[in-house]
């Protein structure tokens, strides 16, 4: 759950699903979110079936026309219903209850730059002498945000 990994995609119908995703018919670009589930039996996914949603962040054709994926781990699901469509080359399409996460919410971004090593500097300059209300903000009070920050 939320950790970057990477898998390389080889058989042909997965390989053009993965094309498809790269020039754009995933919900974002250059990738999309995907449901993985394994099951040694059988091919095909049944209402029920447990497995784990991925953001698609990056796909890297090669020259031996396979593709390298890198994901990143999001939450579990269950299958309420699959089909294979026509066009998809054999790949399976699921409406999936998404399940909630038992994980504790992210920390704020001044206690992330505190703990991570060479992002202190950042995290100690905005609570010295940082634009009023700025660390305050970066601790989580007026909601989420995303930050670039700089290493040491």
């Amino acid at each position: 759950f939320r950790e970057e990994f990477k898998f390389t995609m080889r058989e042909d119908r997965y390989v053009a699903f993965g094309l498809r995703m790269r020039c754009g018919s995933g919900d974002h670009y250059m990738g999309g979110t995907v449901g993985l589930l394994h099951n040694p039996e059988r091919q095909e996914a049944f209402p029920g079936d447990q497995g784990q949603l991925a953001t698609i962040i990056d796909l890297v054709v090669q020259p031996d026309n396979s593709v390298v994926v890198t994901a990143v781990g999001d939450l579990p699901f269950k299958v309420a219903r699959a089909w294979m469509p026509r066009g998809m080359r054999g790949l399976q399409l699921a409406f999936v209850d998404v399940q909630k996460s038992t994980e504790p919410p992210l920390q704020s971004i001044l206690g992330s730059c505190n703990e991570e090593p060479g992002l202190g500097l950042f995290g100690q300059l905005i609570e010295r002498g940082g634009p009023p209300g700025l660390a305050e903000a970066l601790r989580g009070a007026d909601g989420p945000f995303t930050v670039l920050v700089p290493r040491d």
